[in-house]
Parts: structure tokens; C-alpha cells; sequence
């Protein structure tokens, strides 16, 4: 596995490491990527979120399975739906497809970024159906995880776009072993150079492996743990 340690410290300024490297991952390898994301807490005014929606670096091609954290089921501000329920509005709005999935209150902060081409496609012709947003959540055990990112950083937009940063955040990105060193190194350097950070390295990337649990088995756990 590959493993990018990001940090960005408070009273930095936009972009920062960690919404970085997922507009840069998306850009370049993520294309049409299933987005899992189990945001821990999610913003809750209208604007904010149409503000978060709006930034977040996904294309018409990716598919976001939104979980609801600790406070996707709650109203959202200014708003008859829940906040996980106008998220999905405003990225639909964007032709992004997005399906919730409701899960027990979870503090989990992580993102998943997923191989599963054709299924945009599919969902673009005609709304998921119950049935078939169930099938869904089942094919995910079958299908093969890219990347995760996984950390303190909530996903919302205090966190990933909000300036000055109002405080620090750490973050660990990783990547399998299906991309290769040049890939990596790639994405690395185009997302160190795209920040502000006067020398400094907030980044720091290396290759390990964690103990003899694989990727596989990390996303495996991280699905059981959501009841997915």
C-alpha cells in the first residue's frame, strides 16, 4: 500500500492537503469511482452544504453512497429535508447520482474511493430503486477498493474548504498496489505543488505495509462496521 500522510495546521490557507489530494486523485484516477463517504459530521445550513456540493471534485461519472454520520438525520437549517437529504439534492443537482445509507450514529471519518464502472451509467437511465440500492450495498463486498482516506477531518465545508483553517486536521490517504511508483509520485508532487504551504512539507508519502492486514481487509471491516 501506498500512504500519504497529510496535515494542515490551523491558520493555514485553501487548498489544503487533504481536499487536495482527493480533487487531484479524482482528476486523475477516479474518474469513475463509487465515493463511499462516512463524513462524521456533515455541515448543516443550506448554503454550506450547497457550498460543500459544490467544491467537493467529483465528475458526472463518479457515484456517492453517502452514510449518515452523527448528524445526517437531523433537519438542515433552513430546509424541510435532513442534512443528508439536501446534500443528495445538491449533488444531484450537479448530475452527480448520490444514494444515502442510513447508519447508526458514527463519529467514522473516512472516505472510500471504489471501482465500479458502469454503474453511473446505469443509474443516469432511471432512479435506483429500494431493491436495487440494497443490491448495491451488497455488490460492494465484491468489488475492489482503490483508495481510502481516513483521518480526523470531518466532510464538510468548515473542514475541507473553509479559510484561514480554523484547526488542525490529520489525515492518512491510501492507495493499493494495483497503481504504479510513477502514478503515485504523480499525484504527489501535483498535489504539493498546488498548495500554499512556504516550504514546508505537509505531505509526506511512503510505502508499507500495515502488519498482514491488507487493503482488502480494511474495507472489508470498514463495510461490516456500517452494516453495508
Amino acid at each position: 500500500m501506498y500512504l500519504f500522510f497529510l496535515k494542515k495546521n490551523k491558520g493555514e490557507k485553501a487548498p489544503f492537503p487533504t481536499s487536495e489530494i482527493i480533487r487531484q486523485y479524482l482528476t486523475m484516477y477516479g474518474t469513475h469511482d463509487l465515493i463511499l463517504m462516512k463524513p462524521g459530521y456533515l455541515s448543516t445550513k443550506t448554503q454550506t452544504i450547497q457550498d460543500f456540493c459544490n467544491n467537493y471534485p467529483c465528475s458526472t461519472n463518479n457515484f456517492i453512497l453517502l452514510t449518515s454520520g452523527m448528524n445526517g438525520k437531523n433537519s438542515a437549517q433552513g430546509s424541510t429535508f435532513t442534512i443528508s437529504e439536501e446534500h443528495k439534492n445538491d449533488f444531484m443537482q450537479r448530475n452527480v447520482i448520490c444514494t444515502l445509507h442510513s447508519c447508526p450514529t458514527d463519529h467514522s471519518k473516512c472516505t472510500l474511493f471504489i471501482e465500479c464502472d458502469g454503474l453511473t451509467e446505469r443509474a443516469k437511465g432511471c432512479p435506483l430503486t429500494a431493491e436495487e440500492e440494497e443490491t448495491l450495498c451488497q455488490a460492494l463486498k465484491k468489488m475492489k477498493i482503490r483508495a481510502i482516506l481516513i483521518g480526523s477531518s470531518n466532510a464538510s465545508r468548515l473542514t475541507y474548504y473553509d479559510q484561514p483553517a480554523v484547526k488542525g486536521e490529520c489525515d492518512v490517504f491510501i492507495m493499493n498496489d494495483d497503481f504504479e511508483e510513477a502514478e503515485v509520485t504523480s499525484l504527489y508532487e501535483n498535489t504539493v505543488g498546488a498548495l500554499q504551504n512556504d516550504g514546508e512539507h505537509p505531505i509526506v508519502l511512503f510505502k508499507e505495509m500495515v502488519g498482514n492486514l491488507s487493503m482488502e481487509e480494511i474495507y472489508r471491516k470498514i463495510l461490516a462496521e456500517s452494516n453495508l
